[in-house]
């Protein structure tokens, strides 16, 4: 059946005919199969004797594959973007064509969103990659044809001959590359790009020429002229006097970014907290209204900063501190070791008393509990008393039962510490 009458894409298929009769003896042939495999079907999506209809996207009909009209209208419908964050998943795109009677037509549009890395790329760098995207994208139609690339960017015919590691992954039997303007071509395809007022737009037009925004009521005029007292205009740049007297050239909140990433996020910035950037972007004279929450906001983001950067006091881990009241009261024991051998002795047992840093210590062939509880009893309980408290790791020769027992028969209290005791 398949091939013959019907078409089948994943859990989709199509049931056609040359004629009604004919389409209506397929379909008949297909649900019966379905019955002898007890397949059941969604009727709320099945669509039955239709001279036309939209297949994975495309509109099918007696005319052939065309496309869904619908779907071009809301493209066409959708606003431009204003600034540079709505544009960047728009910079790399390709649009596939055909050439009849010396006019190109349009066959398919494409367009990826380029990552991290590939923002920082150069425009040849990404015209370069919108090719390889492309011929990636429709590879399957452009093998054994003779392919050109239309740009308008006038210096990546010269550079693709250096770029050899970006061709690589393109057929380049019979591929050409000319220089040509897009809007020719591609007339509909033309992505505008708005530049975000800056902030100080208002400011820098009141100081220059004395010119107020038409837009704002009398209130937000006052409060423009007030503010205005604190600027200096200086040909081509504004200025503002700062709270300590300074002047501080204004910028804008993409020119912040950059200056940011050069005074932290570079080689040569060195990935400090966003109160001292901010501070070393203030003494080189830069100024903004949100230079705080940015370098806050970039700060967190950087990867560098967070792997090095100091932990704030409430992730810190809390410190139990000891009391120490009288000399012998609290020792903390361990063992050193193990050693190259020594008259046969591998390991030293070591005690030191917390408040005078009295230390007792023995050598030893073995770790283990015995060692400890006769250490204890010789060296420590017979000469200086018995402690309120020892203190050791958590391994097996000081956690045991033996151990346990010794210190409950005496009243020593046992505290497991984790790290070194002394």
């Amino acid at each position: 059946m398949i091939e013959r009458f019907i078409d089948v894409f994943m859990d989709d298929f199509s049931v056609f005919g040359d004629s009604f009769s004919k389409c209506l003896h397929h379909l008949a042939l297909v649900l019966r199969r379905y019955q002898e495999i007890n397949l059941v079907l969604n009727w709320e999506k099945c669509h039955f004797m239709v001279t036309e209809g939209v297949v994975l996207g495309h509109k099918i009909s007696k005319r052939g594959i065309e496309v869904d009209k619908a779907k071009v209208e809301m493209i066409k419908r959708l606003p431009p973007p204003c600034n540079v964050k709505a544009i960047r998943n728009f910079t790399v795109s390709a649009v596939l064509g055909q050439r009849r009677d010396k006019l190109v037509h349009v066959i398919y549009y494409a367009s990826k969103v380029i990552n991290e890395n590939q923002r920082n790329y150069t425009t040849t760098e990404k015209e370069l990659l919108a090719i390889v995207f492309a011929f990636d994208k429709f590879r399957s139609h452009l093998i054994g044809s003779k392919v050109i690339v239309f740009t308008d960017h006038a210096a990546l015919k010269i550079e693709v001959e250096q770029r050899t590691r970006w061709m690589t992954r393109i057929p380049q039997e019979e591929d050409e590359a000319h220089h040509l303007v897009v809007n020719e071509s591609f007339p509909d395809e033309q992505l505008i790009m708005i530049q975000e007022t800056p902030w100080f737009a208002d400011i820098a037009n009141f100081k220059a020429i004395g010119e107020l925004p038409t837009n704002i009521n009398k209130h937000m005029r006052r409060m423009l002229i007030n503010d205005a007292k604190h600027y200096i205009w200086d040909e081509p740049y504004l200025f503002k006097r700062c709270a300590d007297g300074i002047l501080r050239r204004c910028i804008s909140h993409e020119e912040g970014q950059e200056v940011l990433w050069h005074y932290h996020g570079s080689t040569y910035g060195g990935h400090f907290s966003g109160e001292r950037t901010v501070a070393k972007v203030l003494q080189c004279g830069f100024y903004w209204p949100t230079i705080f929450k940015d370098a806050k906001e970039f700060v967190t983001r950087c990867n560098e900063y967070q792997r090095a950067g100091n932990l704030p006091k409430k992730n810190e881990m809390p410190q139990r501190f000891i009391m120490e009241l009288e000399f012998f009261y609290v020792w903390g024991i361990d063992f050193m070791g193990p050693f190259p051998p020594s008259y046969s002795n591998n390991y030293i047992l070591v005690a030191v008393d917390y408040v005078s840093k009295w230390e007792e210590a023995i050598a030893t062939s073995i770790n283990d509990n015995k060692v400890v509880i006769n250490f204890l009893r010789k060296n420590i309980f017979s000469q200086f008393g018995v402690p309120k408290a020892l203190i050791s790791d958590g391994k097996t020769h000081f956690c045991n039962k033996q151990l346990e027992t010794l210190l409950l028969k005496y009243g020593v209290k046992h505290k497991v510490a984790t790290g070194l005791i002394s």
